[in-house]
């Protein structure tokens, strides 16, 4: 509410510990080597079971560094900061899930891994680190399970709020919502609002007595569903925008070639997520809803963005600062 550096401590620290708790993890299980060796054939089952399910958790596990840009405004030598964040937290995150999850079938053994998994995905984790690094490493690792799941929430929460606090500076929200506190400099308003919006959501859940399995499972599927398709709608305006406003410091690779691959193989990955979405969120009304809601989302937002240009042009010129990268 009062400052991104507040937010960003804690999210640091929570992640540090994190981290530090897997990579001892990971170096006591490559040392040991478990029950069948360190041998893993990736390959032997890699093109078996849900091939969008799959697609749709690896993108799951690379959320994030999206949201790098939000925080352009706030960020000094942005130009240069949040591209280097962007990559280094790509490589990072695939280059430590990768880590972890030949760890953890080395743990159990690639004969007994996938069962382990489907018998208690989250505890069988915990059993493994209990085993292979000391008992009350588990306890701490399930505690930090915790701590990293209130971390998560307050990324969103920091996310979503500066996506307000950019729409009520365009002028698309009230501009209240676009105001930053005169003391902190924060957007404190609109991240009260998503903040409430975040509490509403795990309300509803809770109010109708869903499970927490059956929660996380829904919310998850659809989060990750829907995140795809934004990719895909940033990957093709990225083409689109820069179309219209090449300048010298742009480069092909960045403003054309990048994005057309993103798109097109994103786009595969949201045509796939579409068709499986019933299995990738367990209910048939949920996915059905899901594809409605986008779709209305999809044609309400063009129909919005048109009628801003016809009838509030200098809205439209703020959309996304767009009137001062013209002018720039």
């Amino acid at each position: 509410m009062f400052n991104i550096e507040l937010s960003a401590k804690v999210l640091g620290v929570f992640m540090l510990c994190e981290m530090a708790i897997v990579l001892v993890w990971d170096a006591c299980v490559l040392a040991d080597g478990g029950p069948e060796g360190r041998s893993v054939d990736i390959f032997s089952d890699f093109f078996s079971g849900s091939f969008a399910l799959a697609m749709v958790f690896g993108a799951l596990c690379l959320t994030g560094f999206e949201s790098l840009q939000v925080f352009r405004s706030e960020t000094r030598d942005a130009a240069r900061a949040v591209p280097r964040a962007t990559y280094l937290s790509v490589t990072m995150l695939a280059g430590l899930y990768a880590l972890g999850a030949f760890c953890y079938i080395i743990s159990y053994g690639p004969s007994q891994a996938v069962a382990a998994g489907a018998e208690d995905p989250t505890g069988s984790v915990l059993s493994s680190i209990r085993i292979y690094v000391f008992s009350a490493a588990g306890d701490i690792a399930n505690v930090l399970l915790l701590t990293s799941t209130f971390a998560a929430c307050l990324a969103i929460q920091n996310i979503s709020a500066r996506y307000f606090f950019t729409l009520g500076g365009d002028g698309v929200l009230p501009a209240r919502i676009g105001r930053a506190n005169t003391k902190h400099g924060s957007p404190m308003i609109a991240a009260a609002i998503a903040g409430a919006l975040m509490l509403l959501g795990f309300g509803i859940a809770a109010l109708f007595g869903y499970s927490v399995v059956e929660t996380f499972t829904v919310l998850t599927g659809l989060g990750g569903f829907w995140l795809i398709a934004l990719w895909v709608g940033t990957s093709v305006a990225v083409v689109r925008f820069f179309h219209t406003r090449r300048t010298e410091s742009t480069r092909a690779w960045q403003v054309l070639i990048a994005p057309v691959l993103a798109a097109c193989a994103l786009g595969a990955i949201l045509v796939l997520s579409a068709i499986h979405l019933e299995e990738i969120v367990a209910s048939a009304t949920v996915a059905n809803l899901s594809l409605v809601f986008l779709a209305v989302l999809l044609i309400g937002g063009m129909a919005l963005g048109l009628w801003y240009r016809t009838n509030r042009p200098d809205t439209y010129r703020r959309i996304g600062k767009q009137a001062e990268t013209a002018d720039s």
